[in-house]
């Protein structure tokens, strides 16, 4: 029986404490379990939403609504067995040129590979980490994404973390929208379609980006006003941390309201109803339910600057 071996961090919120613990991953059926240094954390299960792509040095995973983070391969075993498989790479794309930003994206997708952490850093440059976990031969992947204008070259965890310790992460100017694209997009591949929809519109654009995960605490911060609002509020919310979501400052045309403006453009947050009235809304193209609706945007003109800000200017710097 092949075991692989990780080591990951849990901060626990309400003894804010971070807890060292370790994740077992059974290669033969894909169940897993966790241990604390002194017993067991969690008994050996089948967890669907893990799996072996996404148990990389750096990643975040949700299991039953709490966040760890991957620090590091337990046993020389895991570790020779991931970084057989395991390729990572960064490229910089300067936010004038993020119209190009989809076809690097559509690449990452069509090879199976994962956008990691991406951020939008002083002087207005957005870095983009990819992750290769299959073991595949990468050099296609890096030879068509340099045939695209895009100079990727390897990186390693620590160099990442390096950099965004040290970044200034950019905030969007005033009169900017928040939309929050979910974890569904991500997992399915789909973050360049998005993002290629919004900027093809043509009366918006991409001021800054940064991906990150939710804990259930700030998910809540953030929209403790929905409460009571939404129907399944605690599924919204447990959806918004299932993992990874991009956060994206949008801009809009001069002397109008992009708040609102971006609202329509997202469409009803039902996306079968969005397919109904707005067709070519957002969420009529990539919505798959109610809770998995492709994106949160904000939704009161007065609520864009203070969401903005919360990301980018308090969540971002926890980094």
């Amino acid at each position: 029986m092949s075991i692989l071996g990780f080591d990951m961090d849990w901060f626990d919120p309400i003894s804010e404490l971070t807890h060292r613990l370790y994740l077992k991953f059974f290669l033969d059926d894909n169940t897993i379990e966790i241990l604390s240094e002194k017993s067991a954390f969690l008994k050996r299960i089948y967890y669907p939403e893990v799996k072996l792509q996404d148990l990389f040095v750096g990643n975040s995973i949700t299991i039953y609504n709490r966040l760890y983070v991957i620090k590091g391969y337990t046993n020389k075993f895991t570790s020779d067995f991931m970084r057989g498989r395991e390729a990572r790479f960064q490229v910089y794309v300067p936010l004038s040129e993020s119209r190009r930003l989809p076809q690097l994206l559509a690449k990452v997708a069509s090879h199976r590979m994962l956008p990691g952490r991406i951020f939008t850093h002083f002087p207005s440059i957005t870095l983009v980490e990819i992750v290769g976990t299959s073991g595949q031969n990468y050099d296609r992947f890096v030879d068509e994404c340099r045939s695209i204008g895009f100079d990727l070259r390897p990186t390693t965890n620590s160099e990442i973390e390096e950099t965004m310790r040290n970044a200034d992460i950019v905030s969007p100017p005033l009169n900017s929208t928040l939309a929050l694209i979910k974890p569904h997009i991500l997992r399915t591949g789909r973050l360049g379609n998005v993002l290629e929809a919004i900027l093809a519109d043509g009366n918006f654009e991409i001021s800054s980006l940064f991906c990150f995960h939710f804990t259930l605490v700030q998910a809540e911060e953030l929209f403790d006003a929905y409460r009571g609002i939404f129907d399944d509020y605690s599924k919204f919310i447990e959806n918004l941390c299932s993992g990874p979501v991009v956060a994206v400052g949008i801009s809009g045309r001069e002397g109008y309201d992009t708040v609102s403006d971006f609202r329509d453009f997202a469409g009803p947050v039902n996306p079968q109803i969005a397919k109904v009235l707005r067709p070519d809304s957002l969420r009529a193209q990539f919505g798959d339910s109610y809770l998995d609706n492709a994106l949160h945007c904000t939704d009161l003109p007065e609520d864009g600057d203070m969401e903005c800000r919360y990301i980018f200017n308090v969540l971002a710097r926890l980094k």
